[in-house]
């Protein structure tokens, strides 16, 4: 429910692969997984809010 909620609130998200893909409502949305490297997980974090 809360991932649908920021969301719609325009808030650009980052969300792990134990989210389910079917929450994605916008093009806000970037998934990662718990598998990865922290520098990719990084990098993914940085692009979302803008510093990357």
């Amino acid at each position: 429910m809360a991932a649908v909620e920021i969301q719609a609130c325009g808030i650009p998200c980052l969300f792990s692969d134990r989210v389910a893909y079917e929450t994605k409502i916008n093009q806000n949305v970037e998934f990662f997984s718990l598998n990865e490297s922290n520098d990719v997980i990084n990098t993914k974090i940085k692009k979302t809010i803008g510093n990357g």
